[in-house]
């Protein structure tokens, strides 16, 4: 799987949404959840986070940021949020969505990537705080995630909302940018896959984004003044 370019859209709109377009220092988890929502919630959402790794799959894949928790827990997420409603339709697995996200949070900063594991924490031990459901994410039906999801689409406080619209993001960004999806939504692929797709006009800066000497760009419009002093001349 190849790496996703630095300015890749989903990395861009997550590092404009809260909580990773501040610029204080990393908020530890107690602050975070404090700031989301309530103490009660970040003591018990606290109180589940460690030490229990060990009752997780292993991840199929070679992962460069998740652990295998985080690994099924976003598997787990993202299946809730696309899950397969008829027989041929591609699956979350089968798109390789969450190795996908894997392989962009590699390129992410440090602290975006802390952040990020925090949600995955928080979405999958804050289901009694924020849902008065008494499993973690991962144990509940299919019912009871879809519902879970409902619960954080439709609560007022930030914290749910920063959850529901974070993995939201993830989950479609992701899935659709598997080539895999394209034939099934009628999408023809980026331009520059396209046999055939013409190619830039001259020195164009979608060719050469950077101009320089030797790849000048296309003309431009002169300026007023030196329109004014051609005038002049002739």
């Amino acid at each position: 799987m190849s790496p996703s370019p630095p300015g890749h859209p989903v990395l861009a709109e997550l590092q404009e949404s809260a909580p990773f377009n501040s610029n204080e220092p990393l908020m530890n988890r107690r602050g975070f959840l404090q700031r989301g929502s309530s103490g009660a919630l970040g003591l018990t959402a606290l109180s589940l986070l460690p030490g229990c790794g060990r009752h997780y799959p292993e991840a199929t894949a070679r992962l460069k940021v998740f652990s295998d928790k985080e690994f099924h827990v976003l598997q787990s997420i993202m299946e809730t949020y696309l899950p397969v409603t008829q027989p041929d339709e591609l699956d979350i697995r089968e798109a390789g969505a969450v190795e996908r996200f894997d392989e962009l949070m590699s390129e992410a900063p440090e602290k975006m990537q802390d952040q990020m594991k925090m949600l995955i924490l928080i979405f999958e031990h804050g289901t009694l705080p924020l849902a008065r459901k008494f499993s973690r994410f991962t144990k509940l039906n299919a019912a009871e995630q879809s519902d879970y999801l409902n619960t954080l689409r439709n609560n007022d406080s930030s914290l749910s909302k920063i959850l529901y619209t974070t993995f939201l993001k993830i989950s479609c960004g992701m899935y659709y940018e598997s080539e895999l999806t394209y034939e099934l939504v009628g999408y023809p692929g980026p331009l520059r896959t396209r046999q055939g797709a013409p190619q830039p006009i001259g020195n164009s800066t979608l060719a050469h984004p950077h101009p320089t000497p030797e790849q000048p760009g296309p003309l431009r419009i002169a300026s007023k003044a030196t329109r004014d002093l051609a005038e002049a001349d002739s």
